[in-house]
């Protein structure tokens, strides 16, 4: 760091100690941390570079901040310009928003806006640590420290960041560019996140569209299945250090099947609803199943089967037919209908849902304390131009019905999304893939870099290249287990499902359906009200939008109700427009758009919720 002559270090420090003094009382964890416990405040400022200049203003009594030679505030008079920027922020943003500040410098703008608006939520977000650190020492932060609703993170990866702000849902947020100019690797990964999470809030969108009503239907037609069957948490740890197989059912099952046949009783094995009858017919008898999706086409993967080897794990808004299936018994795992969730209570374990039930699996084989888990069948690309297995439900179908005018391999390319296709690197050579199962792989990646100890291959991998889960031959596998292994699993499951019936009494539970009406019927009355601007195009329509989002954002319900995939689309078609700007109509049509689904989903809910309460 770089102090002007003029500059009091000793004044430097004492802001710093009287800070950290601060942050401590507030932010315990955080402080621990950064590891201030570990450092004086002489020795933190001393780590800063020399190219970090902290230096007086030279108009009024404030610091300055400069860095490689670019000034991050005015060089005049920062805090005239801080309270410019906080004007603007004033003008643009909702009285009652959460707001969050990406980039600090030395934050005059957010002291300003603190200042003036005492009741709002704050966000502080400043990917460079030593700015973060001169930000300390700049001058005495008890207006910031003592201000209610604070939320403070430093230093931290983008991938991290963009985690706890979507966890906070927040809609607003200002860029302070000056700043972040200093962080441009972290900035540039931190908005590849925010697209790919576009692309997932859309998909969420689109997803809640098809089926939330579908999922409502079977949630309520199915209550009554909570209170007599098991939760997954029976099976909590109960294979610790056991190696398990999960077989999915992309193209390359047909080839793993007959590969992993002779090992099958040295694994656990996980099948998806999918690959069951190919697994079945071949002689492979899962000790686990998992279907997940509440389409009744999923159902029947299963339907007519004999699997009184195999326990079925599901949940309450797959369709109702899946609990009068033929299975040793039934688990459930918390409802990934997020309304089923709220109603369930505490009462099951979840389980990652990643967008694919293959997703789901692998998070069941971590929750049985299994490792390695091997994936099988697990393409996540077209290969040879195949959406899935053979031996699979879809690719039987197209063969049966397939003739001389309709091929299987022009059913397959109609299967196609050939708009979100695209070659990426695979495990061999380059694979035809799609945005859907990129994002799915990207989950995968996510959660093994999660949890690390969880070890993770995938089978004779021919698909897209997963970077943390490494492709493993038999012959290596071989090496990776022992005979013994898996050898008592069938003996430790009936164990444990004998043990939960005679330790279980079931009982009938109460839902607050009334409750939940009462709360849809205001969040009608607010979209409505947001369609009613939406319609009248005023010149303030973005910031009446805001508002009208936080209103839904309080109702005691939204949390629990999945409506945030529609906000969050919203939210990102109005983000970082001036609140006085004319919105054009194309963003009017597509707003409107996502506003109507939520009228209609909403009106459909409350007539399926009134016949419950009556």
């Amino acid at each position: 760091m770089k102090l002007s002559c003029t500059l009091d270090e000793e004044s430097l420090i004492s802001n710093l100690s009287c800070n950290i003094a601060l942050l401590k009382t507030r932010f315990p964890d955080l402080y621990k941390l950064l590891k201030f416990d570990q450092y004086s405040p002489s020795s933190l400022l001393k780590m800063i570079p020399k190219e970090y200049e902290i230096i007086p203003s030279l108009k009024d009594e404030s610091l300055t901040l400069k860095v490689r030679g670019h000034y991050i505030h005015s060089k005049y008079n920062p805090i005239m310009e801080g309270i410019r920027i906080s004007s603007s922020i004033n003008k643009n943003y909702a009285c009652n928003s959460y707001l969050c500040f990406l980039g600090l410098g030395l934050a005059y703008h957010v002291e300003n806006y603190i200042k003036e608006n005492r009741n709002i939520a704050i966000i502080l977000v400043e990917p460079d640590i030593f700015i973060f650190i001169l930000f300390l020492a700049s001058r005495n932060l008890s207006f910031l420290f003592s201000h209610s609703s604070l939320v403070i993170i430093p230093a931290t990866p983008a991938s991290e960041t963009l985690a706890i702000l979507e966890n906070l849902e927040i809609g607003n947020t200002f860029y302070f560019k000056a700043a972040l100019d200093l962080s441009k690797n972290w900035f540039i990964e931190f908005n590849t996140l925010k697209t790919r999470h576009k692309r997932k809030n859309l998909l969420n969108c689109n997803t809640l569209k098809k089926f939330y009503i579908r999922w409502f239907k079977n949630f309520i037609k199915n209550i009554d299945k909570s209170s007599s069957l098991p939760s997954i948490s029976i099976f909590k740890n109960a294979f610790l250090t056991l190696p398990s197989i999960v077989f999915a059912a992309g193209p390359s099952l047909d080839i793993h099947i007959k590969e992993l046949k002779s090992l099958q009783d040295r694994f656990i094995i996980i099948a998806l609803d999918t690959s069951l009858k190919a697994l079945l017919e071949e002689g492979i008898t899962p000790d686990f199943v998992l279907l997940m999706d509440g389409q009744y086409l999923n159902y029947l993967h299963i339907a007519g089967v004999n699997a009184l080897d195999s326990v079925l794990i599901t949940e309450l808004s797959v369709y109702p037919s899946v609990f009068y299936s033929r299975f040793k018994a039934k688990c459930l795992v918390s409802s990934f209908f997020p309304l089923g969730k709220y109603i369930e209570g505490n009462d099951s374990e979840n389980l990652s849902a990643g967008g694919s039930v293959a997703t789901t699996a692998w998070d069941f084989a971590r929750f049985i304390g299994s490792t390695p888990i091997i994936m099988a069948g697990l393409d996540l690309a077209f290969t040879k131009n195949k959406t899935h297995s053979l031996a699979c439900k879809f690719e039987k179908e197209a063969l049966i019905f397939s003739d001389r005018f309709s091929t299987l391999e022009r059913t397959s390319y109609k299967m196609l999304d050939m708009k979100n296709t695209e070659i990426v690197e695979g495990y061999k050579g380059k694979v035809l893939t799609d945005s859907k199962m990129r994002m799915f792989a990207w989950w995968f990646e996510s959660k093994i870099e999660e949890y690390p100890n969880t070890k993770t291959y995938n089978f004779m991998a021919q698909g897209l290249k997963i970077p943390n889960m490494p492709s493993i031959e038999k012959k290596e596998l071989l090496e990776l287990v022992s005979k013994k292994n898996a050898k008592n699993k069938k003996e430790v499951i009936d164990m444990i499902l004998e043990k939960w019936k005679k330790n279980t009494m079931n009982y009938k539970k109460v839902f607050l359906f009334d409750k939940i009406s009462s709360s849809f019927i205001k969040l009608l009355a607010f979209t409505n009200e947001a369609l009613i601007f939406l319609a009248k195009k005023q010149q303030n329509i973005i910031y009446q939008l805001q508002i009208i989002n936080e209103k839904i954002k309080k109702n005691e319900i939204y949390p629990h109700t999945g409506f945030s995939a529609i906000l969050k689309n919203i939210e990102g078609e109005i983000e970082g427009i001036d609140s006085n700007t004319q919105i054009d109509e194309v963003k009017i049509k597509k707003i409107t758009e996502y506003y109507g689904l939520l009228k209609k989903t909403l009106e459909e809910s409350i007539v399926l919720l009134d016949d419950l309460v009556l």
